[in-house]
């Protein structure tokens, strides 16, 4: 997968989401005990975790476009990189014991709310890309089994932005 103005948006997508998701939880697991101190306090170590997050989904493949027309598919994979994150995240604390954290109820907090904003801010994106912009109509020249997987390929991936036309 290649990085592109497409895919770029997925990434502050996960980056806000994470953030929002941290002080979500912050604030239910303290409760009347918040305060913006212990959210800074949580911060930067946090964001060096979103980086190993953003390495777990991309392996994935969930900053590739193309799997967001396999819905269901996608959802297992998108909930199954969550949950991978979320299972290697102690591990990070746990090697860097300096940080003084130990988010055993955090890191499930952030899971359920990350996955939950996320995933339906994705959703937002997906339609964005497959209703508002027009997509790109295109010919297709020539025939044969190569030919008609690339354009039912186009036709079930109405997210990359081509339209298949005509086909001669």
């Amino acid at each position: 997968m290649r990085i592109n103005s497409k895919n770029i948006p997925l990434l502050f997508i996960d980056a806000f989401s994470f953030y929002l998701a941290l002080l979500l939880s912050l604030v239910v697991r303290t409760g009347p005990n918040f305060t913006w101190p212990l959210f800074a306090g949580h911060f930067k170590p946090f964001s060096i975790l979103l980086l190993f997050w953003v390495i777990i989904f991309y392996i994935m493949g969930l900053y590739d476009l193309r799997n967001f027309s396999r819905r269901i598919s996608y959802l297992k994979l998108f909930f199954v990189g969550v949950a991978i994150a979320l299972l290697i995240s102690p591990i990070f604390f746990y090697i860097y014991q300096s940080l003084n954290i130990a988010p055993k109820s955090i890191l499930v907090l952030l899971a359920s709310f990350f996955g939950v904003v996320s995933y339906q801010l994705r959703e937002f994106l997906d339609r964005y890309y497959t209703g508002k912009k027009s997509p790109l109509r295109v010919t297709v020249i020539g025939g044969g089994k190569d030919v008609e997987e690339l354009i039912h390929y186009l036709r079930e991936n109405p997210q990359l932005g081509y339209r298949v036309e005509l086909w001669i």
